[in-house]
């Protein structure tokens, strides 16, 4: 899939140390997200995050990405299609800059995702976050997903997992 066009900023895979410099500053700007979710966001585990995929799938159906507006890094987002179903695709990690946050933008940028994914066939966007995460739990539940379990991550997280019908 080309998600070039999928929103109306600068799209642009993470594959080279300046994008993954502009990643790290979005995951520097939020540490809400790593106390709930340890250890904080290092380089290195940037990179190992943009090839990680889970049971099942694969680097062809990994998307990591950078929305920019000019030079500015907007947000991050890491999505498998196809998964865990094929009308089904997992957003892994959905970061927005701190300083855009509360403007709207981390919802405008949701639709655009949910609106593209509708329209290559996809009837659904799954997605988890940390049980006790107010932000997430608020985040998530306003731009319309549905829990539908919890769970025990491999490294003893509680997971609440969402999804919307598209």
């Amino acid at each position: 899939m080309d998600f070039s066009a999928f929103s109306s900023y600068q799209v642009l895979d993470i594959n080279d140390d300046l994008a993954i410099e502009k990643a790290y500053t979005i995951c520097q700007s939020n540490p809400l997200y790593y106390d709930h979710c340890p250890p904080f966001v290092t380089k290195e585990s940037l990179k190992e995050t943009i090839t990680y995929c889970p049971p099942d799938s694969g680097l062809e159906n990994k998307h990591f990405f950078l929305l920019m507006e000019q030079d500015s890094p907007l947000a991050i987002v890491d999505l498998i299609e196809s998964y865990p179903d094929p009308d089904t695709s997992l957003l892994g990690l959905f970061m927005v800059n701190a300083s855009y946050q509360g403007q709207g933008l981390g919802s405008q940028l949701v639709e655009e995702l949910c609106d593209f994914l509708k329209r290559s066939g996809f009837q659904r966007l799954r997605l988890g976050w940390i049980k006790g995460n107010p932000q997430a739990e608020a985040f998530w539940l306003k731009n319309a997903f549905q829990v539908i379990e919890e769970k025990e991550s491999l490294e003893g997280h509680h997971i609440v997992v969402a999804q919307r019908i598209l």
